[in-house]
């Protein structure tokens, strides 16, 4: 392993934690901080532009659910629905809660099982409404 020196004063082979503090040096400031940063490093950049679209879509899509429930056509496929306020209620706030649940599964089975289950679904959803002959 190639010697390199101390970036700060507890820089060294010891133990912090069950994590080495060489390994902390990761974590540390380089370049620009703020959107002059931003601009330098294109990895970030790139990361910021995605979770941006990512939140940009997530209140679009509130956005969509809560004008459907107006249309009178979903009101007449869903009159239960369409006329009462404390279904219209959870009808709009399952996205958020589905959002908070998925929040909470992500964390223990991990983000690539995550993906991988995520994209069945999506992918079992976009098959049944493609089948689908009716309304």
């Amino acid at each position: 392993m190639p010697h390199r020196l101390p970036l700060s004063p507890i820089d060294s082979k010891q133990e912090v934690d069950n994590c080495s503090v060489s390994d902390l040096n990761l974590a540390r400031l380089e370049g620009h901080v703020g959107f002059r940063g931003l601009f330098e490093n294109r990895f970030i950049l790139g990361i910021t532009l995605f979770s941006t679209l990512g939140g940009f879509l997530f209140g679009y899509d509130q956005g969509v659910v809560s004008n459907v429930l107006a249309i009178e056509s979903f009101g007449a496929a869903f009159p239960d629905i369409y006329m009462n306020a404390t279904l219209k209620g959870w009808f709009v706030s399952t996205l958020l809660l589905a959002a908070w649940f998925g929040s909470l599964v992500n964390g223990p089975i991990g983000r690539k099982r995550d993906i991988i289950f995520n994209v069945v679904i999506f992918l079992i959803g976009s098959s049944l409404q493609t089948g689908a002959t009716a309304p």
